[in-house]
């Protein structure tokens, strides 16, 4: 908490890291079908990202996706289940009724920029998020790592690097100790949404696609005075929308996980859909006018 962030190696096995890693692929293919061949929202699919080109944010599915929701429900089982990697620490740093506020998938492909650094929250007396990124391979220098920049989560620095011209910024950027996520398969980094941070360029020469698995967790203690306490405004949120509109806590996933196999088919989170339904309709349509909002051409709105 000191430092903002923190990377922990083998939290997935590389077996199942790599069955994560084809089922985002297999969604990201699946999910561009439905937008470009049948009309679908492609907000309820993908989430907004900085810099897009060559990079998705590919909204997961808990249960009902087809072939690839047991995997990722799989993968949740070696985190949150009975011996789950991740569960003691989100335990200690959430809590248990803390509310999943993002699932999803971020890809990018050779040709994606680097982005501009930034952090997903803007500064808080109090951590309201902590997101976490896996990888699901061994993640090189040319596929553009993220970079993070510890202890970048406290007010101090967001009143220089927010609040200060151009110039302030490039020496801030200048003396940070910024610090490459040059991931294995399996290894995760699970930060403060205060703290700065940025996807790195993918090369032509020498990248290829990487994918990153993450999820966050909002902090109910810190939520009180947040911009987030009015509920999950999940129409920012990078999860599927009825997810967004029915929060889904720690408890519940660490339960799921632990709930026995039924039928031989291990499909732990059957009740909450693909995440599709009309419960997210509200949240559907926000984020489709928030998405017109930001592309239309100027003046035509």
């Amino acid at each position: 908490q000191n430092e903002g962030c923190i990377r922990i190696n083998n939290v997935l096995t590389k077996e199942t890291a790599a069955k994560v890693r084809e089922a985002v692929l297999r969604e990201r293919k699946i999910s561009t079908e439905q937008v470009v061949q049948y009309g679908a929202n492609r907000n309820d699919l993908f989430g907004d990202l900085l810099l897009a080109p060559n990079r998705d944010d590919v909204l997961l599915p808990l249960s009902g996706g087809g072939e690839n929701s047991p995997i990722f429900a799989c993968a949740l089982e070696e985190l949150f289940g009975s011996q789950g990697t991740l569960r003691g620490l989100y335990e200690i740093i959430v809590g248990r009724d803390a509310k999943l506020y993002e699932f999803a998938s971020l890809v990018s492909d050779p040709g994606a920029a680097q982005q501009t650094i930034h952090s997903d929250m803007p500064w808080e007396e109090e951590c309201v998020l902590y997101t976490a990124f896996c990888a699901v391979q061994d993640i090189t220098p040319a596929m553009g790592p993220t970079t993070f920049i510890p202890r970048s989560h406290t007010k101090n620095v967001h009143d220089t690097f927010f609040h200060n011209g151009q110039q302030t910024k490039n020496e801030f950027l200048r003396h940070a100790h910024a610090q490459g996520a040059y991931l294995g398969a399996g290894d995760i980094v699970v930060f403060d949404s205060r703290g700065l941070h940025a996807g790195g360029a993918n090369l032509f020469d020498g990248g290829s696609t990487r994918v990153l698995f993450y999820f966050s967790f909002t902090c109910p203690a810190a939520l009180k005075n947040s911009p987030l306490r009015s509920g999950h405004q999940g129409d920012m949120a990078s999860m599927r929308p009825s997810y967004a509109a029915k929060p889904i806590t720690l408890n519940q996933i660490t339960a799921s996980c632990l709930s026995p196999y039924k039928e031989h088919i291990y499909d732990p989170f059957r009740g909450q859909g693909d995440g599709l339904g009309p419960d997210g309709a509200i949240i559907s349509a926000k984020r489709q006018k928030r998405w017109r909002e930001r592309n239309a051409p100027p003046g035509s709105l």
